[in-house]
């Protein structure tokens, strides 16, 4: 597949990232116990809703599949509206990749905790429960780096709207500020759809000039007459 129409995917990939988001936090899995919750509360918990928890992991992982597709392909985009200067859309790709390793290793978490909440281990659910509620310090990390680095990109060069660079900053500055990080894990998903609908429209648009550029405009000719010479 070329990058052209590579980048024509990104905006339908970033979506079912954000689709996928959607229903494994908040369809699928919704009021998860909290930190401090009891053994015996997540262990209801959990038997009672364990098959659409382990549905959400499985919805949430196949997002992450799609989205690492959609870093690749930012990587490229952004390499080339920045004049082909390769650093900040490689530390965006690997803000990318922190990411969706963080949120891989939650996954594997929590699929422990609902393991061990479905065979009725105390011992080992409010332990779990506490990680489970308190590991998405590496998680946010990646957003912030994808978003800065995504955000600098853009606001390097200039056939991207400058105010996707200014959102990508501001939410990846939300994860250092106390409270904000789940908004900031919220928003990315969205921005991340804008900006891929952005770029595979524009690439779009760009392959249709070219193709318009590079076509030999028609010219008639008139056509010949037959005459009749008088000697």
């Amino acid at each position: 597949m070329s990058n052209e129409r590579m980048a024509r995917w990104m905006g339908p990939l970033a979506l079912a990232f954000l689709v996928s988001i959607v229903l494994g936090f908040f369809v699928l899995a919704p009021s998860a116990p909290n930190q401090n919750a009891s053994a015996a509360s997540v262990i209801a918990y959990y038997q009672a809703h364990g098959t659409a928890a382990l549905a959400g992991i499985y919805v949430i992982g196949v997002g992450l599949v799609l989205l690492a597709f959609f870093v690749g392909a930012l990587r490229i985009a952004l390499s080339k509206a920045d004049g082909g200067h390769d650093w900040m859309p490689t530390t965006a790709f690997a803000g990318g990749i922190l990411f969706i390793g963080a949120f891989a290793v939650n996954g594997v978490l929590h699929f422990a905790l609902i393991q061990a909440a479905h065979n009725g281990r105390v011992d080992m659910v409010r332990t779990l429960n506490f990680i489970d509620n308190n590991s998405q310090v590496a998680v946010l990390l990646g957003v912030s780096v994808l978003a800065l680095a995504t955000g600098a990109a853009i606001l390097a060069e200039a056939s991207l709207p400058a105010w996707l660079g200014w959102l990508s900053i501001v939410i990846g500055v939300l994860p250092v500020i106390g409270g904000l990080g789940f908004i900031a894990l919220l928003a990315l998903p969205i921005l991340l759809t804008i900006l891929g609908f952005v770029i595979g429209n524009r690439t779009t648009a760009t392959a249709a000039e070219g193709t318009g550029a590079s076509t030999p405009r028609r010219t008639t000719r008139a056509p010949h007459r037959l005459t009749l010479r008088h000697h």
